[in-house]
Protein backbone atom coordinates (compact mmCIF):
# COMPACT_ATOMS: atom_id res chain seq x y z
CA UNK A 1 0.00 0.00 0.00
CA UNK A 2 1.35 3.38 -0.90
CA UNK A 3 2.10 5.51 2.14
CA UNK A 4 0.13 8.51 0.86
CA UNK A 5 -3.07 6.44 1.04
CA UNK A 6 -2.45 4.91 4.46
CA UNK A 7 -4.93 7.45 5.87
CA UNK A 8 -7.71 5.38 4.27
CA UNK A 9 -6.91 2.36 6.43
CA UNK A 10 -6.30 4.44 9.52
CA UNK A 11 -9.62 6.28 9.04
CA UNK A 12 -11.50 2.97 8.82
CA UNK A 13 -12.29 2.86 12.59
CA UNK A 14 -14.31 6.07 12.10
CA UNK A 15 -16.86 3.86 10.39
CA UNK A 16 -17.59 2.36 13.83
CA UNK A 17 -19.65 5.51 14.31
CA UNK A 18 -22.29 4.03 11.97
CA UNK A 19 -23.06 1.01 14.21
CA UNK A 20 -22.95 3.21 17.30
CA UNK A 21 -25.37 5.70 15.72
CA UNK A 22 -27.66 2.78 14.82
CA UNK A 23 -27.58 1.59 18.44
CA UNK A 24 -28.44 5.07 19.69
CA UNK A 25 -31.10 5.90 17.07
CA UNK A 26 -32.95 3.75 14.55
CA UNK A 27 -32.67 2.15 11.13
CA UNK A 28 -34.10 5.10 9.20
CA UNK A 29 -31.63 7.58 10.66
CA UNK A 30 -28.59 5.37 10.12
CA UNK A 31 -29.69 4.56 6.56
CA UNK A 32 -30.11 8.27 5.83
CA UNK A 33 -26.67 9.06 7.26
CA UNK A 34 -24.90 6.17 5.52
CA UNK A 35 -26.85 6.95 2.34
CA UNK A 36 -25.61 10.56 2.33
CA UNK A 37 -22.00 9.51 2.92
CA UNK A 38 -22.31 6.81 0.24
CA UNK A 39 -23.85 9.29 -2.23
CA UNK A 40 -20.89 11.62 -1.68
CA UNK A 41 -18.52 8.69 -2.28
CA UNK A 42 -20.39 7.74 -5.47
CA UNK A 43 -20.24 11.36 -6.68
CA UNK A 44 -16.48 11.44 -6.07
CA UNK A 45 -16.22 8.05 -7.73
CA UNK A 46 -17.97 9.42 -10.82
CA UNK A 47 -15.79 12.55 -10.84
CA UNK A 48 -12.71 10.33 -10.60
CA UNK A 49 -13.38 8.86 -14.01
CA UNK A 50 -13.28 12.35 -15.53
CA UNK A 51 -10.47 13.92 -13.52
CA UNK A 52 -8.37 11.29 -11.77
CA UNK A 53 -5.34 13.55 -11.41
CA UNK A 54 -7.24 16.01 -9.21
CA UNK A 55 -8.55 13.23 -6.98
CA UNK A 56 -5.43 11.05 -6.75
CA UNK A 57 -4.98 12.06 -3.11
CA UNK A 58 -8.14 10.02 -2.39
CA UNK A 59 -7.68 7.14 -4.81
CA UNK A 60 -4.94 4.61 -5.43
CA UNK A 61 -3.52 4.30 -8.94
CA UNK A 62 -5.08 0.85 -9.41
CA UNK A 63 -8.50 2.43 -8.77
CA UNK A 64 -8.20 4.71 -11.77
CA UNK A 65 -10.43 2.55 -13.95
CA UNK A 66 -12.38 0.55 -11.37
CA UNK A 67 -14.66 1.24 -8.44
CA UNK A 68 -12.70 2.03 -5.30
CA UNK A 69 -12.68 -0.16 -2.22
CA UNK A 70 -13.84 2.88 -0.21
CA UNK A 71 -17.02 3.18 -2.27
CA UNK A 72 -17.69 -0.57 -2.10
CA UNK A 73 -17.11 -0.50 1.67
CA UNK A 74 -19.82 2.17 2.09
CA UNK A 75 -22.23 0.38 -0.25
CA UNK A 76 -21.77 -2.80 1.80
CA UNK A 77 -22.53 -0.96 5.02
CA UNK A 78 -25.67 0.58 3.53
CA UNK A 79 -27.06 -2.72 2.22
CA UNK A 80 -26.13 -4.65 5.35
CA UNK A 81 -28.08 -2.15 7.46
CA UNK A 82 -30.95 -2.20 4.97
CA UNK A 83 -31.43 -5.96 4.64
CA UNK A 84 -30.55 -7.46 8.01
CA UNK A 85 -31.76 -7.46 11.60
CA UNK A 86 -30.11 -4.69 13.63
CA UNK A 87 -27.90 -6.92 15.82
CA UNK A 88 -26.75 -9.05 12.88
CA UNK A 89 -26.04 -6.00 10.70
CA UNK A 90 -24.02 -4.23 13.37
CA UNK A 91 -22.02 -7.37 14.14
CA UNK A 92 -21.28 -8.07 10.47
CA UNK A 93 -20.21 -4.48 9.82
CA UNK A 94 -17.97 -4.56 12.87
CA UNK A 95 -16.35 -7.72 11.47
CA UNK A 96 -15.58 -5.81 8.28
CA UNK A 97 -14.25 -2.70 10.00
CA UNK A 98 -12.20 -4.22 12.80
CA UNK A 99 -11.24 -7.48 11.10
CA UNK A 100 -9.99 -5.82 7.94
CA UNK A 101 -7.88 -3.34 9.88
CA UNK A 102 -6.39 -6.08 12.08
CA UNK A 103 -5.63 -8.30 9.06
CA UNK A 104 -3.95 -5.42 7.25
CA UNK A 105 -1.88 -4.36 10.26
CA UNK A 106 -0.74 -7.83 11.32
CA UNK A 107 -0.46 -9.18 7.77
CA UNK A 108 1.71 -6.34 6.46
CA UNK A 109 3.94 -6.14 9.52
CA UNK A 110 4.20 -9.71 10.77
CA UNK A 111 2.78 -11.85 7.98
CA UNK A 112 5.23 -14.52 6.88
CA UNK A 113 3.06 -17.46 5.83
CA UNK A 114 1.34 -16.74 2.51
CA UNK A 115 -1.90 -18.63 2.04
CA UNK A 116 -3.70 -17.02 -0.91
CA UNK A 117 -2.26 -14.25 -3.06
CA UNK A 118 -1.04 -11.50 -0.73
CA UNK A 119 -3.05 -12.86 2.20
CA UNK A 120 -1.12 -14.32 5.10
CA UNK A 121 -2.03 -16.81 7.79
CA UNK A 122 -1.08 -14.26 10.42
CA UNK A 123 -3.36 -11.64 8.87
CA UNK A 124 -6.22 -14.14 8.59
CA UNK A 125 -5.85 -15.13 12.24
CA UNK A 126 -5.79 -11.46 13.25
CA UNK A 127 -8.96 -10.92 11.23
CA UNK A 128 -10.72 -13.88 12.84
CA UNK A 129 -9.78 -13.16 16.45
CA UNK A 130 -10.47 -9.42 16.22
CA UNK A 131 -13.82 -10.07 14.50
CA UNK A 132 -14.76 -12.61 17.16
CA UNK A 133 -13.69 -10.25 19.94
CA UNK A 134 -15.60 -7.23 18.59
CA UNK A 135 -18.65 -9.45 18.09
CA UNK A 136 -18.49 -10.66 21.69
CA UNK A 137 -17.88 -7.15 23.06
CA UNK A 138 -20.79 -5.52 21.21
CA UNK A 139 -23.07 -8.48 21.96
CA UNK A 140 -22.39 -8.18 25.70
CA UNK A 141 -22.18 -4.38 25.92
CA UNK A 142 -25.42 -3.73 24.05
CA UNK A 143 -27.31 -6.88 25.03
CA UNK A 144 -27.77 -8.08 21.44
CA UNK A 145 -28.78 -11.56 22.57
CA UNK A 146 -26.80 -13.34 19.85
CA UNK A 147 -25.66 -16.83 20.84
CA UNK A 148 -21.90 -17.38 20.85
CA UNK A 149 -22.13 -19.94 18.03
CA UNK A 150 -23.79 -17.31 15.80
CA UNK A 151 -20.99 -14.82 16.42
CA UNK A 152 -18.41 -17.58 15.91
CA UNK A 153 -20.01 -18.65 12.60
CA UNK A 154 -20.13 -15.02 11.49
CA UNK A 155 -16.48 -14.40 12.36
CA UNK A 156 -15.41 -17.63 10.61
CA UNK A 157 -17.41 -16.85 7.48
CA UNK A 158 -16.19 -13.24 7.42
CA UNK A 159 -12.60 -14.50 7.66
CA UNK A 160 -13.14 -17.05 4.89
CA UNK A 161 -14.65 -14.38 2.61
CA UNK A 162 -11.81 -11.96 3.40
CA UNK A 163 -9.10 -14.46 2.38
CA UNK A 164 -10.97 -15.95 -0.58
CA UNK A 165 -9.67 -14.78 -3.96
CA UNK A 166 -13.16 -13.97 -5.23
CA UNK A 167 -14.70 -10.55 -5.62
CA UNK A 168 -14.03 -7.47 -3.55
CA UNK A 169 -13.93 -8.27 0.16
CA UNK A 170 -14.96 -4.73 1.13
CA UNK A 171 -18.30 -5.48 -0.52
CA UNK A 172 -18.75 -9.13 0.44
CA UNK A 173 -17.46 -9.65 4.01
CA UNK A 174 -20.31 -7.93 5.86
CA UNK A 175 -23.05 -9.09 3.50
CA UNK A 176 -22.05 -12.77 3.46
CA UNK A 177 -21.32 -12.98 7.17
CA UNK A 178 -24.72 -11.35 7.84
CA UNK A 179 -26.39 -13.95 5.62
CA UNK A 180 -24.62 -16.79 7.47
CA UNK A 181 -25.56 -15.41 10.89
CA UNK A 182 -29.17 -14.89 9.79
CA UNK A 183 -29.50 -18.44 8.49
CA UNK A 184 -28.07 -19.96 11.66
Amino acid sequence: MREKHIWRKLARPLALLFPIIYILTNKNIVLLLVGIVTAIAVALETAKFFSFRKLRVIYRSEEKKRISSLCLFLVAIFFTFLFFQKEIAITAINFLIVGDLAAWFVGTRFGKTRIIGKKTLEGALAFFFSALLIGIIFNAAFNFGLAFYIILAGALSATAVEIAPIGEDNLTVALISAIIMSVI
